[in-house]
């Protein structure tokens, strides 16, 4: 049996090193998912949390859940600072998929955010319950 190669340590170890910075740097995993049926109850009954969608503003545009503030993903970093108000309430984050609002979890979590989670399914399973929209 030959030994691994050098290039095939590299790769296995630059993989390994990916997971390793993805679980230290607060990924996913460490925000909680919220229902859409849950989220729904919540607007209902006027519950405090902070709504953030992560999409575009022409996204948002076509149809956001009602009081969503419109963050875009790519300008939240330059933005952060202007929440930290809102540091010890709900936030719940979501986006088209779950992709964006994943991404967008770590950035909350290091900023000192302290109950942040994100809308299961998003807002295509918000969508497909028929929940409703703001335009």
């Amino acid at each position: 049996m030959r030994p691994f190669s050098l290039y095939k340590r590299t790769i296995i170890l630059f993989f390994l090193s990916l997971v390793f910075i993805n679980i230290s740097c607060g990924g996913p995993a460490d925000a909680p998912k919220l229902s859409a049926d849950t989220l729904l109850k919540k607007i209902q009954t006027k519950d405090t949390l902070y709504l953030i969608d992560v999409r575009t503003p022409g996204e948002f545009a076509q149809g956001h859940i009602p009081g969503a503030t419109n963050i875009p993903l790519n300008v939240l970093p330059e933005n952060i600072d202007s929440l930290l108000v809102f540091w010890d309430k709900d936030i719940v984050l979501y986006c088209r998929t779950g992709r964006r609002a994943s991404l967008a979890v770590p950035l909350f979590i290091q900023s000192g955010f302290k109950n942040v989670s994100l809308l299961e399914g998003d807002i295509l399973l918000w969508q497909r319950k028929g929940f409703p929209l703001e335009k």
